[in-house]
């Protein structure tokens, strides 16, 4: 299994974040 890594706005900045983690409060 490949994680799929997607590019979202976090904080305002653009970061790698897991498509799986995207709830982080």
């Amino acid at each position: 299994m490949s994680e799929t890594i997607e590019v979202v706005y976090v904080d305002g900045a653009l970061r790698p974040l897991k498509k799986l983690n995207l709830k982080e409060g």
